[in-house]
């Protein structure tokens, strides 16, 4: 072998999947930091294997969000693109985020908070189950084995009756489909095109586990503790609840639907389905 070729081979062997972060943001100024730098934390338990990059959605936010963010991911050395995101609420400017990810041909891509409920190193349980279960799309779990801090009671009770709503009428499989915690496969996101759908807010969520559900992808829960806001005010007011209720029935028909495409005609073949959830053992 020469020189060239040795070289050539050498590259090959220290390239790293690329793993995309998704954030959207709307005035966050107050926990952007310590999301990122828990990002920060959690890249150095994967950067054998991966390159992190983190893509912010910043909907239109007032305060110094953007600059703090630019701030942090410059000291920490972290890879971070910030893009403006649609002004359509917070389903659409994540849809932003994935939809930009994948036009960097990235191995997996995670979602999380920018407000601090979520932890970020938790980031490798979570590639690690896709890795290591072949789930498609694996979810944070606050229920079963998670737990959650600083939520008022009447929130969770909504929260857990909402999630069995759901699980009900649309046979979701999973104890906990609202929240944003989760790691896709690129192929689950580029499956998913509910035209039908109101996208609108925490409906994107539910949503998107319907259509992973539908679609005959995997999906597995990963336990989290879902901790109190770090600053800001919450995004979930009695309107986003009205919302998810008027969205039900259209995502019960859509979950009913026959998908476009089957899962063996895909190119990553994804495995059959497997309902497996956060009470499971690990």
């Amino acid at each position: 072998m020469n020189a060239t070729s040795s070289s050539a081979s050498s590259q090959q062997s220290k390239t790293k999947s690329l793993l995309s972060i998704v954030l959207a943001t709307r005035n966050e100024e107050q926990s952007i930091s310590q999301v990122l730098r828990e990002i920060s934390e959690a890249s150095l338990q994967l950067v054998d294997e991966f390159s992190i990059e983190v893509v912010l959605v910043d909907d239109s936010s007032s305060d110094d969000t953007v600059r703090v963010a630019q701030e942090v991911a410059a000291h920490s050395k972290l890879p971070l693109e910030v893009i403006d995101g649609p002004g359509q609420g917070l389903g659409r400017a994540v849809l932003a985020g994935l939809a930009r990810a994948l036009e960097q041909n990235p191995y997996l891509i995670v979602t999380l908070d920018a407000d601090g409920q979520h932890d970020a190193r938790d980031i490798p349980k979570f590639v690690d189950r896709l890795v290591q279960d072949g789930s498609d799309l694996v979810v944070g779990c606050r229920f079963g084995e998670g737990s959650i801090i600083g939520m008022p009671a009447y929130r969770r009770v909504i929260s857990r009756i909402g999630n069995l709503v759901l699980r009900t009428t649309c046979r979701t499989g999973v104890l906990d489909a609202t929240t944003a915690f989760r790691a896709f496969r690129p192929s689950v996101i580029e499956a998913f095109d509910p035209p039908a759908l109101d996208l609108s807010g925490y409906n994107f969520f539910s949503a998107f586990v319907v259509a992973a559900r539908r679609d005959g992808f995997k999906i597995s829960e990963q336990p989290i503790i879902f901790r109190e806001r770090i600053g800001g005010e919450s995004k979930l007011g009695f309107s986003q609840l009205v919302a998810f209720g008027k969205a039900l029935p259209a995502l019960a028909r859509y979950r009913r639907s026959k998908p476009v495409k089957s899962v063996a005609q895909r190119s990553d073949s994804a495995l059959p389905i497997v309902e497996e959830n956060c009470l499971a053992p690990r």
